[in-house]
């Protein structure tokens, strides 16, 4: 398994190491200075990795923290790091690259409407656990007289729309109708 994208970065694209782990820049950042934190020795998982290169990984998590708090300008405000753990294990979970890595995303206040949930976009409907707390934004406490369809009797449009409203901060809406013919009669 060592065709790892991962190991074809020379080490001069390196901007940190330890006798375990390596920290390259993302090639396909999420925002300035995106950096991945990656074990030297192909590992698929997080769970697969020695604790000796788990803590190794850690270590460097902080050391390219630091050291993008001391380059960038302005300062981050805050990071998203695959430590709480968010880790992506596996292809049902997102992972694409089979080699164990940290992401660690430099974040700005404003940089998204509303940060809160974090990594728990990875599903969109549980992210913001505080609105899904608040009963007001829940689809049950919605008018349950609404009925809406798509015309495909087990797909009442209430149920396509609800949860996505519960989680809108804005909404607009546009409708058209179309009746049956036979009840065009007059």
């Amino acid at each position: 398994m060592t065709d790892s994208p991962f190991l074809q970065v020379s080490i001069a694209q390196w901007i940190a190491s330890n006798e375990e782990a390596f920290a390259i820049f993302d090639r396909f950042p999420v925002s300035p200075h995106h950096a991945l934190v990656v074990t030297k020795r192909v590992v698929p998982t997080w769970f697969e990795a020695t604790p000796h290169e788990q803590a190794a990984l850690m270590e460097l998590v902080n050391v390219v923290k630091q050291m993008l708090d001391e380059r960038m300008n302005p300062k981050p405000d805050g990071y998203n790091v695959g430590y709480n753990v968010g880790f992506n294990c596996g292809s049902a979970a997102g992972q694409t690259v089979n080699h164990v890595h940290v992401h660690v995303i430099p974040r700005y206040c404003g940089d998204v409407e509303d940060p809160r949930g974090g990594v728990r976009y990875v599903i969109p409907s549980k992210a913001n656990y505080l609105k899904a707390s608040d009963p007001r934004l829940k689809p049950e406490t919605a008018s349950a007289n609404l009925q809406l369809t798509t015309g495909h009797p087990d797909s009442p449009l209430w149920e396509q729309l609800s949860w996505r409203i519960a989680w809108a901060r804005r909404t607009c809406f546009g409708s058209s109708c179309l009746q049956d013919p036979q009840c065009w009669a007059t």
